[in-house]
């Protein structure tokens, strides 16, 4: 019995011990410190978060002007690690981002529309390519047809591509107002421009390098037609030959094929001298400046892309990442008259919805641009407005969908399908809720690009349809 009760209080000293290290474990924990400026090399994704947010209360904290840039790098790249885009948007305006957000009127008006034409796009593949022709005519591609339209909004010509395996690549064809059209890669890849007259005959077709310098043509550089479209007098066609980047400018200038086209090809058989606006082709290195730029928007390829200011003496410079964890963190710099900022601009993933304002040299920078109505509640509608000076004034939650006459302002299109008339600081002077007959809810007609000098425009309504749509 006595070994017994000595085997007792032995267990009960060493529970009672044992109770004391836990209870007292509280109290002298110390957790470890949260070194923003090297985050683990293990560390990423929501575990870096802690990370991010303390690099960026050391930023707001700073008061030194150059070491408030250092450490506005330093939070970029552990935003990037932690995967939080929320946070180098904050940097934009150091601000939180909901109070970054713009105004906009309450007091919208109605705008009835009358629908002119619709289409039904059933696949992604579809995806309908809408330009301007000049001050009274515009075009819709898809890889198998195009229109081409007047300022009325009437179809002046109807065509369909002989394609076999190809797609026209990413600009399908291109009119001129007087109804001639070329396209490229009726077969996949195959490098060749073909026109045909406005009634659909093939009228010429060549391969782009029989055109270009020997050089050019020799050096094994990608000779496939990245763009092309009506030059500004809409006489004839500008071509972009080559990758589709703001460093490469080889094109080619096409002229219809008549009569004094026939007579050049004649006389350089006989090796005499022709009046160069006789030619068929000849090779430009500027086919950029030969466009609208306006109309031809930002241009690029999957990772550089390029805008450039009506004036043509500035241009914004779009620098994404293919991978990693910078591949949300899109880089925008400016270069030119009158602009020299860049800033990291978060879910910017667009290479085409950005630029300069009309006559200005703010600039917006928009989300993805999707082909078809977005979703209530989605990011993909937020555009920043930046000044001249870099300064971010802001973002709407809204995409831009075009010029407006003034030659100052433009339109953008909210999430309620509002239309909101914006000038270059970012102030909404005019909200206008546009409405078709008996087309409600997801149905309403959603702007997606407008000509509001010639009141026409075309509208997403329900899932897969688009709509010539015309008001007073």
């Amino acid at each position: 019995m006595r070994k017994l009760l000595l085997i007792l209080l032995g267990l009960a000293g060493i529970l009672h011990a044992e109770e004391a290290v836990v209870t007292n474990a509280p109290a002298t924990y110390t957790p470890p410190r949260i070194s923003w400026r090297d985050v683990p090399d293990h560390i990423w994704g929501d575990d870096a978060l802690p990370y991010a947010q303390a690099a960026l209360k050391a930023w707001y904290q700073e008061t030194d002007p150059k070491k408030k840039v250092e450490i506005g790098e330093k939070v970029l790249e552990n935003a990037a690690i932690a995967g939080a885009p929320v946070i180098a948007q904050e940097l934009l305006t150091g601000k939180p981002l909901q109070q970054c957000e713009m105004p906009v009127p309450t007091n919208e008006l109605i705008l009835p529309l009358l629908a002119l034409k619709e289409w039904n796009f059933q696949s992604h593949d579809d995806r309908a390519v809408i330009r301007r022709i000049g001050s009274r005519n515009f075009e819709l591609w898809t890889p198998p047809k195009g229109w081409l339209f007047d300022d009325h909004g009437n179809v002046l010509s109807e065509v369909k591509v002989p394609r076999r395996d190809g797609t026209g690549r990413e600009w399908y064809g291109a009119f001129l107002p007087t109804g001639e059209w070329i396209t490229t890669d009726l077969w996949w890849g195959d490098n060749r421009i073909y026109l045909f007259s406005p009634g659909g005959k093939l009228q010429r077709a060549f391969p782009t390098k029989s055109y270009l310098r020997k050089d050019d043509a020799e050096c094994g550089i990608d000779l496939a037609v990245a763009w092309a479209r009506a030059d500004k007098a809409g006489t004839r066609w500008i071509a972009k030959i080559g990758p589709d980047g703001p460093s490469d400018e080889k094109g080619l200038l096409v002229s219809p094929w008549g009569w004094k086209q026939r007579l050049a090809q004649l006389m350089g058989q006989m090796h005499l001298p022709t009046p160069e606006n006789w030619r068929f082709v000849e090779p430009v290195t500027d086919p950029c400046h030969r466009v609208n730029s306006r109309e031809l928007g930002s241009r690029g390829g999957y990772l550089v892309s390029q805008s450039i200011s009506d004036d043509e003496k500035a241009f914004v410079l779009c620098q994404k990442h293919g991978h990693g964890i910078w591949i949300d963190f899109p880089m925008f710099l400016t270069k030119g008259d009158g602009v020299s900022w860049q800033h990291v601009i978060p879910k910017s993933f667009s290479m085409e919805n950005y630029g300069f304002f009309p006559s200005s040299k703010n600039i917006w920078v928009g989300e993805e641009k999707y082909p078809t109505r977005p979703h209530v509640g989605s990011d993909h509608s937020r555009s920043w407005i930046i000044d001249p000076d870099g300064k971010v004034l802001g973002w709407l939650p809204a995409e831009r969908v075009g010029d407006d006459p003034d030659g100052k302002r433009m339109w953008f299109v909210d999430e309620q399908a509002r239309l909101l008339k914006v000038a270059p600081d970012g102030t909404v002077s005019e909200v206008l809720q546009p409405t078709l007959p008996g087309a409600t809810g997801t149905d309403a007609p959603f702007a997606h690009v407008l000509f509001p000098d010639l009141k026409l425009g075309f509208f997403y309504t329900k899932p897969g349809h688009l709509v010539l749509a015309r008001w007073n």
